[in-house]
Parts: C-alpha cells; sequence; structure tokens
C-alpha cells in the first residue's frame, strides 16, 4: 500500500515514483553554464521564473557563467555562482551570495543524522544499546549541525538509542550508502494515550530528507510536521506499509498522520509495518509525534536521517569579480571571493565582501543628520540606515552613509567612509585610510600605518571665541557632543586627526602624528617619537615613552589666541602635559598652562599666560616665555630662562637644585622670584652677588650664585642665577587656641602644650614650626598671601574674631549644603578656596609668619572660636617647611619618610577640591 501526500498529486508532485515529470516547478529559478541574463520573463527549464505565478519572493540559482540578475521585487535569495556576475536584487530583503550555488542537484553530497554517533550520555564513547536519548542532542554531519531533542511528553515515554536489526529499503544515502541497519532511535510507550514529541533542527535549510520510521504495529500512532526557515509548512511524502492505516491529510500542508491497524506484532524490520519518508523541498525543522492509541505497548524505530545541504563547502571554487546591488530594503549580501562592487542601497543591510579587493557602498540616497546644526534637518528615522559591513581580506574600499554603521575593514589596505551620525570602525590589520568626517565615532585602526580622519572642525564649545561660530549667528557650538570621537591608532606610524568636541585618542605604538582639532580633548600618544598638536580647547596630553614633540595649541589657528587681558575665554586653551619618558619637546602656546616634562631631556616652553613647568628628571631646559610663570627644573642640571613678566623659579632640593642655571630675564612688568625655602635657611648661601648688566635692557635685577651647603657648612653643590628680582602654611600670630586652661595665642604655644581637640579630647602638641614671609616676597608671589576671615563669615558669629590664616589652611564647614551635595556633615575646605564667600578675602600684607603645629594624628582645634585644622604632613606641605623643620618631623614620625607613612597620616575629615568647595560659596 503507498500513499503520496501532496498537493500536487496527480499534477507532477515531488513525491512519487523517480520517473515523475522532469519538467514540474521546483520553486528555483535556475541559470545554465552560460552567460545567462535572468530577469523579468526569463523561464527556466522547470516553469520557474522571477516574480512569476508562484510570487515574488524568489530563490535564484545562476550557476556558472558571467550572468546578469535582477530579481526585481520580493524578498529574494540569489546564488550568483561562479563567473565575474552582476546581480540587481530590486525591492525587498534580500540575500545575495556573489560566488554562491545552490546545492540541491543529483550531484550534491548527502550528509547524515547517525544515532550511534550521539554521545554516550553514561560513559565512555560509543553509545551503547539502550542508552537513553535525554536533554538536547547535536551532531555536526559535515555543513549541516543537526540538533535532536525532545520537546514535549505525556506520562512517562521512554526513548533510547537501538541496535536492533531495521528496515532500510528506498532510504536514499546517495554518496554515502548503504544505510546502517543498526542503528535507531526507539520510542517505547506504555499506556493508552502515552506519547512523545521529538524535533529535529537544521542550521541550515536542507532538502530531500529521507529516513524509515519502523515496527509501527499495535497501537501505534505517528504524526509528522516539516517547516522551512520562514516557519512555513514544507512537503511531506510517506509510503506506508500494508498494516499500516494512512488517514486523509495532506502531506503538501507540512503535516501527515498515520496509525497500526491494531492487529500485528511483527519483527522490527517488517515491510509492512514500516513507512518510507522523504521530504522534497526546504527544510529547516521536523518533528514526529509517536502516541500509544489503545492499551497495547508501542514501540517505534527512526532510523538514521539523511539528506542534501542547500548550501556546502566546496561547491564554488572559482571566486568572480561580480557586481551586487541589493536595492532598497535590509540587505545581506556575500560578495565571495574576487574583486567585487557591491552596492547595499537604503535599508539597514548586512555585506560580507569576503577575500578579494572589494568596493562596497551602503551609503543609499538620502542621508540626514541624527543630531543636526539648526539650520539642518534631523533625521527623521535612525536606525533605517544601519549597516554591518565586513570588508574581509584584500584592499578594500567601504563606503557607508546615514545612521550608526558598524564596519570592520579587515586584513590588507582599506579605505573605509563611515559617512555621518555614530559609526563603530574596525580597520583592522594593514596601511588604512579612514575618513568619518561627522558623528562621535569610534574607531580602531589596528595594525599599520593608519590615516585616521574622524571628523572636521566645526565649532568652539567656548562662547563668543570662534568667529565663524559668531558669523552664523551662534555664540558657540549649539550641538556640542555630536563629534566626540574615540580614536585608538593601535600598532604603527599613525596619521590621527580628529575636529570638534572633546576627543579621546590613542596613539598606540609607533610614530604617531596626532591633530586633535578644536575643544578640551584628551590624547595619549604611547610609545613611540610621536608629533602631537593638542589644538584648541583646554587639552590633557600625555606623549608616553619616546621623544616626542607636543604643541598643546595650534599655530595654524588665526582665532582664540591672546594675552588673558584682552581674549573671550583665557581659560579656552589651560592645558595639561605630561611629555612621559624620553627627551621631550612641549610648547604650552596660549592661556595658563600646567606641563611636566617627567623623565628625560626635555625642553619646555610655556608660551603666552602664567604657566606652571616642571622639568622633572633629567638635564631640562625650560622657557617660561610671556606671564607669571612658575618653574621648577626638578632633578638633574637644568637650563631655566623666565620671560617678559613675574617668574618664580622653585628649588625643591639642594640636590635637584645643583647645577642649574636660572635667568629671569628682563622687560615688562618684570618681577622675578627665586624660591629657595624648601632648601630650609642655613643649608645654602649666596655668593658673588651683584646687580644685573645684560648691556642692551634695563634689569632691577641681581646675579649671582646659590652654594648649597651641608650639616658642616661645606659646599655640596651650586646654581648661577641672572636677572632675579627677589630671592626667597598654619596660622598667623594673634591666633587663639582653645587650650584645657583657657585660649593661648598660638605663638605662645610649644611642644607638650595640652589642645582640645574635636575628635580625641585634650591632646598634646609632638612638633611646632614657623615660617616668616617678607613683604617683597608677598607681593611677587599672590599664592602665598594671607585669607582674612572677618568676624562671622562662616555662619552663627563664627568665627568669633577677624582671623588671618595661609591659603592653604584648612577650615571645618557644617551645614546642610554639606550634607547635600557631599553626604557628609562636616568637611575641610582650604581658606583660598573660601573666598567666594562674603567676609573672606585674599588680603596684602607687608610680612606675616605661618606657624604650624602637629599631633599624633591629624585633629581639628578651636581658632578664634572655629575650628580648623593642626599640620597635616604630606608631600608638598613637608617640602616646603624646609630641611630643618623636616628633619625635626621626621625624627618624631619616622615612618613619614615613605609614601605610605604618609598615607596613613589619615586626614580628620573629607578635603574638598577647588570645584567642589565652589558649590558651598555659592
Amino acid at each position: 500500500m503507498t500513499f503520496y501526500f501532496s498537493k500536487y498529486f496527480g499534477k507532477g508532485s515531488d513525491c512519487g515514483p523517480d520517473d515523475k515529470d522532469p519538467t514540474v516547478s521546483d520553486g528555483i529559478v535556475s541559470g545554465t553554464t552560460g552567460a545567462d541574463t535572468m530577469g523579468q520573463g526569463y523561464v527556466d527549464k522547470d516553469g520557474d521564473q522571477i516574480d512569476g505565478t508562484d510570487g515574488d519572493d524568489d530563490t535564484v540559482d545562476a550557476g556558472a557563467g558571467d550572468d546578469t540578475i535582477h530579481s526585481l521585487n520580493g524578498n529574494d535569495t540569489v546564488y550568483a555562482g561562479s563567473g565575474d556576475d552582476s546581480v540587481d536584487g530590486g525591492a525587498g530583503n534580500d540575500v545575495i551570495y556573489g560566488d554562491g550555488t545552490l546545492g540541491t542537484t543529483d550531484e550534491a553530497p548527502r550528509e547524515v543524522f547517525e544515532w550511534d554517533k550521539l554521545p554516550d550520555p553514561n560513559g565512555a564513547d560509543p553509545i551503547d544499546n539502550n542508552d537513553p536519548l535525554g536533554g538536547v542532542l547535536s551532531q555536526d554531519t559535515g555543513n549541516v549541525n543537526v540538533t535532536f531533542e525532545t520537546i514535549e511528553t505525556k506520562h512517562t515515554p521512554l526513548t533510547r538509542f537501538a541496535t536492533d536489526e531495521q528496515n532500510v529499503d528506498g532510504i536514499d544515502a546517495g554518496n554515502l550508502g548503504p544505510v546502517d541497519t543498526m542503528s535507531s532511535g526507539e520510542s517505547r510507550m506504555t499506556e493508552d494515550h502515552e506519547k512523545a514529541t521529538y524535533k529535529w533542527s537544521f542550521d541550515k535549510p536542507v532538502t530531500d530528507v529521507s529516513f524509515r520510521i519502523n515496527d509501527i504495529d499495535q497501537n501505534s500512532k505517528i504524526t509528522i510536521h516539516a517547516f522551512d526557515a520562514d516557519g512555513q509548512p514544507t512537503e511531506i511524502c510517506v509510503e506506508l506499509g500494508g498494516d499500516i492505516n494512512g488517514h486523509d491529510v495532506n502531506g503538501a500542508d507540512g503535516n501527515v498522520m498515520f496509525e497500526a491497524n491494531g492487529r500485528v506484532d511483527l519483527d522490527k524490520d517488517a515491510a509492512s509495518t514500516s513507512a518510507l519518508v522523504t521530504m522534497p523541498a526546504n527544510v529547516a525543522y521536523f518533528t514526529i509525534t509517536h502516541e500509544q492509541n489503545g492499551w497495547h505497548i508501542s514501540e517505534v524505530n527512526i532510523t538514521d536521517i539523511y539528506f542534501t545541504p542547500t548550501v556546502f563547502d566546496g561547491e564554488d571554487t572559482t571566486p568572480g569579480n561580480d557586481t551586487l546591488h541589493g536595492g532598497e530594503g535590509d540587505d545581506v549580501i556575500h560578495g565571495g571571493g574576487g574583486d567585487d562592487s557591491i552596492t547595499g542601497g537604503d535599508g539597514s543591510d548586512t555585506v560580507h565582501g569576503d577575500d578579494g579587493d572589494d568596493k562596497i557602498d551602503t551609503s543609499g540616497k538620502s542621508p540626514a543628520f541624527d543630531n543636526p546644526l539648526p539650520v539642518f534637518t534631523e533625521d527623521a528615522d535612525k536606525e533605517d540606515d544601519r549597516d554591518y559591513v565586513d570588508g574581509g581580506a584584500g584592499n578594500d574600499t567601504i563606503t557607508t552613509g546615514d545612521d550608526r554603521d558598524t564596519i570592520y575593514g579587515g586584513a590588507g589596505e582599506d579605505s573605509i567612509n563611515g559617512g555621518i551620525d555614530d559609526d563603530w570602525i574596525d580597520a583592522g590589520d594593514g596601511n588604512d585610510y579612514i575618513n568619518d568626517d561627522q558623528g562621535s565615532d569610534t574607531i580602531y585602526g589596528g595594525e599599520g600605518n593608519d590615516t585616521i580622519i574622524a571628523g572636521i572642525d566645526v565649532f568652539s564649545d567656548y562662547e563668543g571665541d570662534d568667529p565663524n561660530a559668531v558669523r552664523l549667528g551662534y555664540g558657540s557650538d549649539p550641538v556640542k557632543d555630536d563629534n566626540k570621537d574615540w580614536v585608538d591608532g593601535g600598532a604603527g606610524n599613525d596619521v590621527i586627526m580628529t575636529g570638534d568636541d572633546a576627543d579621546t585618542i590613542y596613539g598606540g605604538t609607533g610614530n604617531d602624528t596626532i591633530h586633535a582639532g578644536i575643544d578640551d580633548d584628551l590624547v595619549e600618544g604611547g610609545e613611540g617619537d610621536d608629533v602631537i598638536t593638542g589644538g584648541h580647547g583646554s587639552d590633557t596630553i600625555h606623549g608616553g615613552a619616546g621623544n616626542d614633540h607636543i604643541n598643546a595649541g595650534d599655530p595654524d589657528l588665526q582665532w582664540g589666541y591672546g594675552d588673558d587681558a584682552t581674549e573671550a575665554h583665557p581659560d579656552n586653551g589651560r592645558d595639561l602635559v605630561h611629555g612621559g619618558d624620553g627627551n621631550d619637546t612641549i610648547l604650552g602656546e596660549d592661556d595658563a598652562d600646567t606641563l611636566y616634562g617627567d623623565a628625560g631631556n626635555d625642553e619646555l616652553h610655556g608660551g603666552l599666560d602664567a604657566d606652571e613647568l616642571y622639568g622633572g628628571e633629567g638635564h631640562d631646559s625650560i622657557q617660561g616665555d610671556e606671564g607669571n610663570d612658575t618653574i621648577d627644573g626638578g632633578a638633574g642640571v637644568d637650563h631655566l630662562e623666565g620671560g617678559d613678566d613675574r617668574d618664580l623659579f622653585l628649588v625643591g632640593s639642594a640636590e635637584e637644585g645643583a647645577g642649574d642655571y636660572v635667568h629671569g630675564n628682563a622687560g615688562g612688568d618684570d618681577w622675578d622670584t627665586l624660591d629657595l625655602s624648601a632648601v630650609g635657611k642655613g643649608n645654602f648661601r649666596l655668593v658673588n652677588v651683584r646687580d644685573d648688566d645684560d648691556g642692551d635692557r634695563p634689569s632691577n635685577g641681581i646675579d649671582g650664585t646659590v652654594e648649597f651647603l651641608d650639616g658642616e657648612g661645606k659646599v655640596t653643590g651650586s646654581l648661577d642665577f641672572y636677572n632675579i628680582e627677589q630671592i626667597v602654611p598654619c596660622f598667623t600670630p594673634g591666633s587663639l587656641i582653645a587650650t584645657p586652661k583657657g585660649e593661648r595665642k598660638v605663638e605662645e604655644l610649644s611642644v607638650g602644650d595640652r589642645i582640645i581637640t574635636r575628635d580625641n579630647g585634650i591632646q598634646e602638641i609632638r612638633w611646632m614650626g614657623a615660617k616668616p614671609i617678607d613683604g617683597r616676597v608677598l607681593a611677587a608671589n599672590d599664592h602665598l598671601k594671607p585669607v582674612l576671615i572677618q568676624k562671622g563669615a562662616l555662619g552663627h558669629g563664627l568665627p568669633e574674631r577677624d582671623m588671618l590664616v595661609s591659603p592653604n589652611h584648612r577650615v571645618l564647614v557644617n551645614n546642610e549644603k554639606t550634607m547635600l551635595y557631599f553626604e557628609e556633615r562636616e568637611v575641610l575646605v582650604a581658606a583660598k578656596h573660601l573666598t567666594g564667600l562674603p567676609g573672606v578675602d585674599v588680603v596684602n600684607a607687608m610680612h606675616t609668619t605661618y606657624i604650624h603645629f602637629m599631633f599624633d594624628r591629624h585633629e581639628v582645634v578651636l581658632s578664634d572660636g572655629a575650628w580648623t585644622e593642626s599640620f597635616q604632613p604630606g608631600e608638598l606641605s613637608l617640602e616646603g617647611v624646609g630641611n630643618a623643620q623636616r628633619n625635626e618631623i621626621y625624627e618624631l614620625f619616622p615612618e613619614l619618610k615613605t609614601s605610605n607613612g604618609i598615607r596613613d597620616y589619615h586626614a580628620a575629615r573629607r578635603t574638598l577640591k577647588k570645584h567642589e568647595a565652589r558649590l558651598l560659596a555659592e
């Protein structure tokens, strides 16, 4: 008895005898081995045509030859085959394979799901007879991964591997024959209506599925469903044995049902109780439900399952130089091998260029900015053209357009243009060129000598300092976050340029050239001899290892520069630069920059305005240029020169100052200071002091030599200085400190006196020190001037009288703002950071003395009725007290000689930074 369940039964169905009509439509528009033109009106040998009577969603298998394919409307799948093909997918969400071939011919290799190749569930492989088949089991058959699982049960069915002899007649094993008769999956039921549903899934669609279900006797009932990749039913054909009853179910609708006649109990290889099952068309998954339809025990066996992959490796060995057009819609395009030309068109396309020098363009027709300037129209749909492009190996040219695209260049020397909006680009290995001139892009250059242009200069974020913005009616950049790029050049000698907004740039290893453009950027050059231009904005730059040349400004920019007194924004170029290891050259350019040469023989130029320049280790040359600069040569034999204004030269120690050359220079509002306070009184002397006369400039300064002395008064080194006007924290005398015996003037206290503290009761003073400063030093150094806190300025009548303290002396603040902003009831704030409050001001003093006292721990004490801090030893504060006093402290607290010891001397309260303190002063 044979049943062919098919809607084409009697009309040339795919089911049935092998001598069926060879011209019956198979749903695939097939080409020939020649140069085909396949478009509207093309009909293949089976009667299939593009956009024919079976609908617009076509499957096209062009085959060999230089073909021209237009798949027109619908969601088409096109396999261009070997040869130099031209493909236009037309409208719809198309999938295009430039070199792919649909593997459905008689010569296509068969693959098989084999029960005896499944892993052993309870021991070492191979699987044993009667082993259970539970859970999700996967098997790689070559080009397809097959998954078997039990998806539904009723009662307690048994599923196991069996080695009983099976009927395998008629199974199409193709090139894999003969079929294994001793491998099957057994389903066993022992209760009425007990059942199980099994599912086979293929990770790629397959065709010509072929297997048998045996031992369909007693009360066995079988239902089969099959579906394609879109979840639509696909055709099932069944040839039934004589003792099986087939029901009136249409197999073309993806389901069949049959059952035993209930009167026989035959061997498992009997033909009359066996069903041959085939599924000719594309199958993504199918299910078999086995049910015991009565009281007799029901067992059935399913043989190994054979099938043909729709696409398989090795079919096409001749890559072509293809031209592929996706058209409108969300297309998937595979170029395959060869130098392909791929156009994605509008829509969110996925393109794989694969091997070869490919040209890929997915830009579409109508780009619009996601974050436009007011003169442009905003993109109405920011997600409708998000492309994914992988160029693969080869020297590819890739262009994407609108929306945030993802681009992989792959190996080779690629040229990539990400278009507009926020793209993600990994150029891969090779000397790549990347241009993504709009959007907040993320770009990896990878290995190779890359050129990366991530944006073009547009407008400054600083109000009023950009004439280009002003001419167009903007005070500053109206969209401040539309070009914030993140760039990593990777290994190689890269050239990196970014435009406006706050960019982050990593040069990576190699000798990189970096230009950060407009606004406040972060730049790290990495290893190598880098050339870095910070450009406009207050940039943070780290040169890294190597002999770097760093210009923190931009000498070519024609605006945004000038004296702070006349410049619209005196803070639009306040750069922080670390040269890192190596012999670096650093130019600060405009505004008050902070420059660190770090290790190496560095050359530093402050440029305009009041800069801070620190040479670090090595033989450095430092030029302050214009402005009131602070210059510290650090360790090594340094050459230090000021500019035309009031410069401060710091000498950290005798060891650091030995061998240095210091020249204050003359001109302008000139008053230069050589600060030797960190060396300590008695540890140096001045010799050969004389009025400066350089022969061509008027000067008020002196020349001379500083000789550094050891404890016995012997000279250990010297420093020469020229044109220096002045050679040079903490309570001031008169402040009243609370003790158990009442308030006492701070200058009257001594070591051992007992003081009232806020946290730890009465504590003894362990150390005291004093630092007198005369009027000339105060006049030349604003940062040393005392701060007057007037009576009541801190609130609640505190302090009880006017109090004069050093600018760095910290005051306890306790109000509702401290809890609101910092979740702390009490914080410490430096006096200089409270000058925004009424009654707190820097004062011009003729002279002053700063007095310190110190306990076993950092304490808060009452001074003039207000709570303020005791001396807290830090690396900077210890340097500031001088050698003698510092040595006294080290004798009392030897642990403070180490950084760990300093860190362990904790602050009594959280200390606010300058910008935090501003919140309290508002």
